[in-house]
C-alpha cells in the first residue's frame, strides 16, 4: 500500500510540473497599460503609444514557471497571441491584417536568400510604437 501511494504522489508531481512550465499569456491589456507597466520602469515617460493590428496580436505573459528565463513582460504576433502557448495549435489561420512596407522592403533586401526578390508582400503585421 505504501509503495502505491508513492507512486501515486511522484505521478501527481510529475504532472503538476509539466502544467506548470508554460508561459500564461493574457491578450486582454490595452497597449497602453503594457508600455506603461511592464515595458518602462519607475521614472520612465512615455507618449505616443500606437497599435497597428488586431488586438488578439498582443498581449502579456506570465513565464515564472516556466523555462523562458523571463518572469513577465510583453508579446507580439502575427497570429492571435493566446496560440504562443504549447501544443501551439493556431486557433484561426491568419489574422488577416496588412502587411509592413519597412518589413518588406528588408525580406527583399536579404543577399542570402536567392527568392528574397520574389517576396511581394507581408501579412498581418503586429507594430507597438512609443517615444520615451
Amino acid at each position: 500500500m505504501i509503495l502505491k501511494s508513492i507512486k501515486l504522489i511522484v505521478a501527481t508531481l510529475f504532472i503538476s510540473g509539466i502544467a506548470n512550465s508554460q508561459i500564461v499569456v493574457d491578450n486582454l491589456p490595452l497597449p497602453t497599460y503594457l508600455v506603461q507597466n511592464i515595458l518602462t520602469g519607475a521614472g520612465v515617460t512615455v507618449s505616443n503609444i500606437s497599435f497597428s493590428g488586431n488586438t488578439n496580436q498582443f498581449g502579456s505573459f506570465d513565464g515564472s514557471n516556466s523555462s523562458i528565463g523571463l518572469p513577465s513582460g510583453v508579446v507580439m504576433s502575427t497570429g492571435s497571441v493566446l496560440d504562443i502557448v504549447p501544443p501551439n495549435i493556431p486557433n484561426d489561420p491568419g489574422i488577416g491584417g496588412a502587411g509592413d512596407p519597412d518589413l518588406l522592403t528588408i525580406a527583399q533586401s536579404v543577399t542570402s536568400n536567392p527568392d528574397a526578390g520574389l517576396i511581394l508582400t507581408t501579412h498581418d503585421a503586429a507594430i507597438l510604437e512609443f517615444d520615451f
